[in-house]
């Protein structure tokens, strides 16, 4: 076990002389230092002289209400190395996550990660919404992330105060495990959907420039018939004309020839 405790949920008015007196009586306290997120949540941490005395403020203080908050008291990690699930003890480094241990599904995927966030920090931060189980960074993606925890409504209470929030000097983004495949499914099937739509304007400019070029070849064709008289209701009425004067001459010559 690690002499450092986690606190967290604390009253925004808190001071770490109000922390020092919160554990007043469970030994002596090296250190203590109260930080607050750029959402206004406020967590800390104390360090004491012996690790039976972070033991004893664990087991009698989580839980208790404090400044108008309920304070979650919890052992607290090095961050130089080790891991383990809920605070509860170090193990050995392993790769960019902590070990696997109790899995609940209450996951969330952190975006916009800075570089230097390790899965310690990520956790730390995380904590202020509630308990967390498991956490990685870095692991598939370059600044991608993922915070598992142990119920849903601290998972729920993290989209809500925590989406936004700024993680070493960058807006972090949650997204819910099971609503990132349909965010990627949607985004796939927007895609496919301009592509369908630039295929069928592509069509109907290939139709509308076919039929203007039959409709323009179709007019030059009647406009030449125009010009020889093809289809000229005045010239088929000389025409007519003509024949019946013809006719009409043709009769006489072979009535007079009779005659």
């Amino acid at each position: 076990m690690t002499n450092k405790v986690y606190l967290g949920n604390l009253s925004e008015d808190i001071r770490d002389r109000d922390v020092e007196k919160f554990l007043k009586g469970y030994g002596k306290i090296r250190n203590v230092v109260v930080k607050v997120t750029s959402t206004g949540g406020t967590y800390g941490f104390c360090e004491f002289e012996d690790k039976r005395d972070a033991e004893d403020a664990v087991k009698d203080l989580d839980g208790k209400t404090y400044m108008g908050s309920r304070v979650r008291v919890e052992h607290a990690r090095d961050s130089r190395g080790g891991g383990g699930w809920g605070g509860g003890g170090r193990s050995p480094p392993r790769g960019r996550g902590n070990p696997p241990g109790r899995r609940t599904g209450y996951k969330i995927n952190v975006e916009n990660l800075s570089s230097r966030t390790s899965w310690q920090d990520l956790k730390d931060y995380m904590r202020q919404a509630g308990e967390i189980t498991y956490t990685n960074t870095h692991h598939v993606r370059s600044g991608e992330g993922v915070v598992e925890f142990g119920s849903r409504s601290d998972m729920e209470y993290a989209l809500d105060k925590l989406d936004g929030s700024e993680l070493d000097g960058k807006r972090i983004k949650l997204i819910p495990e099971d609503q990132r495949g349909s965010l990627r499914s949607r985004s796939r099937s927007r895609s496919a959907r301009r592509s369908r739509s630039k295929d069928r304007r592509s069509r109907s400019k290939d139709r509308r420039s076919r039929s203007g070029r039959r409709s323009r070849s179709r007019g030059r064709r009647d406009s030449g018939r125009d010009s020889r008289g093809d289809r000229s209701p005045r010239n088929k009425s000389r025409s007519k004309s003509r024949d019946r004067s013809r006719s009409r001459s043709r009769s006489a010559r072979k009535s007079r020839s009779r005659s």
